[in-house]
């Protein structure tokens, strides 16, 4: 935790896989940065200014972030605002449950395996996040040139 006399105090959950950093601030702000921009910051090369920073709304909405295509494992990610006391259950199409983990009033979950379907569980709503492979990579399906007629 970071902080001076009069200054919020910043909290950070480092998400190491894929080099994602969440922040939350004592007064009710929170933000998403990567690895280069903590590392830019911490060099004292960057300063972070108050837009960089989105109020906390209670609104249950994951983001995401990561990924990989054509069949190469990668790292993924979601998170977003915690709305009410209940860490989010996160589960992918397999099955699998990686945890979450909660900081302030946000939370995230991370995980390395190939494209595949996650929902998410959050305060008795469910959120289906497709990581799937989109059609237009080179299927034997996707549109080539000339696909489009008049």
């Amino acid at each position: 935790m970071t902080g001076s006399a009069g200054q919020p105090r910043v909290s950070t959950l480092r998400l190491p896989g894929v080099g994602y950093l969440l922040q939350w601030r004592s007064d009710g702000f929170w933000r998403e940065l990567n690895d280069v921009q903590d590392r830019d910051e911490a060099a004292g090369m960057f300063l972070p200014g108050e837009d960089e920073w989105a109020a906390w709304t209670g609104v249950a909405q994951p983001y995401s972030r990561g990924g990989g295509w054509g069949g190469a494992a990668a790292w993924w990610m979601v998170y977003g605002e915690l709305p009410g006391e209940q860490t989010p259950d996160v589960v992918l199409a397999d099955g699998a449950r990686p945890p979450a983990q909660v900081l302030g009033r946000v939370w995230a979950c991370e995980w390395h395996a190939v494209a595949r379907p996650a929902t998410v569980h959050l305060q008795g709503r469910q959120f289906v996040l497709p990581f799937a492979e989109p059609a237009y990579r080179g299927s034997d399906t996707a549109p080539g040139p000339g696909w489009f007629r008049q």
